[in-house]
């Protein structure tokens, strides 16, 4: 997979390593970034996964994943680490990530300090305007 970017960088979001506040001309980042895929990203703040540190043990199995955040929420030009006490399904937030949703449904807030939810849920969504969705079994549940 390659990501083409180019317009606002004024966060950062398109290519941390860019001094150019608008990247005029279309570039691919993934590569420069050591990025496999992009997890979750916004118009101010975006998720990667490393694939320095990933091992793929089968077709559908990937141990040792790194994510990083660059950004508004990250550092000011290097992609930070996000240290991650599960393996993350959904990413959740507006402008910048404030959760996650892991393989068995808990949401985990960030940054991840083992505060997670009470219950497993089968998806979260957030508006982004402080509404949030979360879907278990047939019954919508808005909080």
């Amino acid at each position: 997979m390659q990501i083409l970017v180019w317009g606002n960088n004024l966060t950062g979001n398109l290519d941390p390593h860019s001094d150019e506040p608008i990247i005029s001309s279309p570039r691919y980042v993934l590569e420069e970034l050591e990025v496999e895929e992009i997890s979750w990203s916004s118009w101010a703040c975006t998720v990667g996964r490393g694939m320095s540190a990933c091992v793929r043990v089968s077709a559908d199995e990937i141990v040792g994943d790194c994510y990083y955040i660059w950004g508004s929420g990250g550092s000011e030009r290097a992609p930070a680490k996000l240290t991650l006490s599960s393996k993350p399904v959904k990413f959740l937030g507006a402008d910048e990530p404030s959760a996650y949703v892991d393989v068995e449904g808990y949401v985990h807030t960030l940054p991840d300090n083992d505060r997670t939810s009470s219950k497993a849920w089968r998806d979260v969504a957030l508006t982004g305007l402080g509404t949030v969705y979360a879907l278990s079994g047939r019954s919508l549940i808005c909080y």
